[in-house]
Parts: C-alpha cells; sequence; structure tokens
C-alpha cells in the first residue's frame, strides 16, 4: 500500500470515528433541522409534519423541534414562491453540536406531485426525478455546511431528499 493510500485511509477512519456512535451504528440520531426559505415551505420528514417556514425578514431561521433522524430517512418540501427570489436551505444539527447532516442542491429531487407529502426513497421513480435547480439568494443558516439553496421548476413545487450516509459529517469548527 503506497503512503497516499495510508494517508486516505486513517483520514477516513478519523472522520468515521468523529461521527456520533449512533449513526455509525446506523440507529437514530437526535437534533434540529435549521430552515431558510423564501418564501414558504412545509416539511414532512418521513410523511409526517415537520415545521414549516415562511420568509420574515426579522426572522430567516425556523428550527424544528428536536427529532430523532436515520439514515434512509426522508424529507418532502412542499414550496410555494409569491414573488421575487425562490430558494429552500437546510441543514440538520445533532443535540450535542458534533454532527451536521448538509443538503447540497444535488440531494433534492423535484417530486412530480406539488402537494406530495411522502414517496418512497427505494422507489426506481425517486432516481429517474429530475434534480432541483441550485438557487441563489441570502440562504442564511446558523453552522458552517455544505448545505444550498435549491427549488423546483415552477413557483408552486414539491422537493424530496433521502439521507445518505455520505451526507452526514463532523461539525467544522
Amino acid at each position: 500500500m503506497n503512503s497516499t493510500m495510508t494517508r486516505l485511509i486513517i483520514v477516513a477512519l478519523i472522520a468515521f470515528s468523529a461521527l456520533t456512535p449512533q449513526v455509525r451504528g446506523g440507529g437514530a440520531l437526535s437534533g434540529q433541522f435549521h430552515l431558510c426559505v423564501d418564501d414558504h415551505a412545509t416539511v414532512f420528514l418521513n410523511g409526517k409534519p415537520l415545521m414549516e417556514g415562511h420568509w420574515v425578514a426579522s426572522r430567516k431561521i425556523t428550527k424544528s423541534a428536536e427529532v430523532p433522524i436515520e439514515i434512509g430517512d426522508h424529507l418532502v418540501f412542499q414550496l410555494r414562491n409569491t414573488g421575487g427570489a425562490r430558494f429552500v436551505a437546510i441543514q440538520f444539527v445533532s443535540s450535542d453540536l458534533k454532527t451536521i447532516i448538509s443538503f447540497p442542491v444535488s440531494a433534492f429531487k423535484q417530486l412530480a406531485n406539488p402537494a406530495a407529502k411522502d414517496f418512497s426513497p427505494t422507489s426506481l421513480d425517486f432516481g429517474n426525478l429530475s434534480t432541483a435547480k441550485k438557487r441563489g439568494g441570502a440562504v442564511y443558516l446558523p453552522f458552517k455546511s455544505d448545505s444550498e439553496g435549491a427549488w423546483g421548476e415552477t413557483d408552486v413545487c414539491a422537493l424530496g431528499v433521502v439521507i445518505k450516509a455520505e451526507m452526514i459529517k463532523p461539525m467544522k469548527k
């Protein structure tokens, strides 16, 4: 094994060990979602209402109640734009502030039904759906992450995300 490969393995082991034991073992991770949206979003976790967010100049971030999540869980964002910029950005931060889940635009897929509350994360259709578009705008999230602003093709749309292991990282200092 060459030195480059050895270094890569060491870096991977360090990153893996920094994740909470729950995530490494495939169990639930508790924490809160932080949402920034322009204009309106209703968010569902595994088909159940999680939170709502609205663009308000004095309060740009909405926090969810503390919830447990696992790899394979899925989120649906019902989105509505009433004018101007349109974007949604979200991150999940563990209760112990050691782990963050980022949501880059590539994680979002536009769902066919803008009123959807759920989808099957293993459905063949999910992989064939178009990826959401990257959207600019002032994305205000409280922690440094790889989350990006996203939106679908129209002012009223629904986006879906499956939480995957590669989205979960140690918090950046």
